[in-house]
């Protein structure tokens, strides 16, 4: 038997651009990431590694062209002063891509992107221990496995 390290993604940030294309091909966006927003990821520390990288993506697949303060958001960093009024076209921006979709794929995605940024930030709270993210929730643990499950969040926790 021998071992085979594979560094953390924050030691190998030249590994983002490819990961980024890795992850376009395999959804359904249609919209592809900018030059601009692949050095505004391989800049990011990257503490959940390839998940969290994952993850960031698919939030900002459902809305694309919303541009740096949405990812900066989405990497969970502060927004400076002035792109406040950004923030403003941000969301009439959302808005306006809501309101393009039939409603009921709208209200998917506005559930889809809901459902998962309130796991991930109980996960987060619970250091990534379901049973306690359930706890906080208050939702029963198989609940959260299965949603978990459904949403593509991996989890090293089995109990």
């Amino acid at each position: 038997m021998f071992r085979v390290r594979v560094p953390p993604l924050r030691e190998r940030p030249e590994d983002i651009s490819q990961l980024v294309r890795l992850f376009e091909l395999r959804s359904k966006s249609t919209t592809p990431v900018s030059e601009e927003t692949i050095d505004m990821l391989s800049r990011h520390d990257w503490p959940g590694n390839v998940r969290e990288l994952r993850n960031v993506l698919e939030r900002l697949a459902a809305f694309p062209d919303l541009g740096g303060a949405a990812i900066a958001r989405a990497l969970g960093k502060p927004i400076a002063e002035e792109d406040e009024s950004q923030g403003a076209r941000l969301r009439q921006e959302m808005t306006r891509q809501l309101l393009s979709l039939p409603y009921h794929e709208a209200k998917e995605r506005v559930l889809e992107s809901f459902e998962k940024t309130y796991l991930v930030e109980h996960l987060k709270a619970a250091n990534g221990v379901v049973t306690r993210a359930a706890q906080r929730a208050g939702l029963p643990r198989q609940s959260v496995h299965r949603m978990l499950r459904r949403l593509g969040i991996n989890t090293s926790d089995e109990g």
